[in-house]
């Protein structure tokens, strides 16, 4: 089992852009170049996701990749106790496709409860 961590964000928009890029850096770096860009999509939306619906005040996040044989697992943890409330959107909905495009990317996906944080994952 391998981890790897973004650094702090100064602004929570920042935050998707640094897991992508800490996802991609992670990938490359264990040959498993060949799932960067569906693993990098995969923690854009859940990383959007826990910035977008934490509460005030909520916006510690943690990345967690982890490789074991050719699968990755992937978990956004975050500080908010409330767990993820996935929607099916409309058809001319804006937003509310985040979970629709992790299920259809994702071998499987689910929340696990911390002590002080839950993650949205896929793997």
């Amino acid at each position: 089992m391998v981890k790897a961590r973004p650094g702090v964000a100064e602004e929570p928009r920042q935050a998707r852009w640094m897991a992508r890029r800490a996802t991609r850096e992670a990938l490359v770096s264990w040959t498993l170049g060949y799932l960067e860009e569906t693993a990098a999509l995969l923690v854009s939306e859940l990383v959007g996701n826990a910035v977008r619906h934490a509460r005030a005040g909520a916006m510690a996040l943690e990345l967690r990749l982890e490789t074991s044989d050719d699968r990755l697992r992937i978990e956004v943890h975050d500080a908010d106790p409330r767990p993820p409330r996935p929607r099916t959107p409309a058809e001319l909905d804006e937003s509310g496709f985040g979970f629709v495009l992790v299920q259809a990317l994702a071998d499987g996906w689910g929340v696990r409860e911390r002590l002080a944080a839950k993650p949205y994952g896929s793997n």
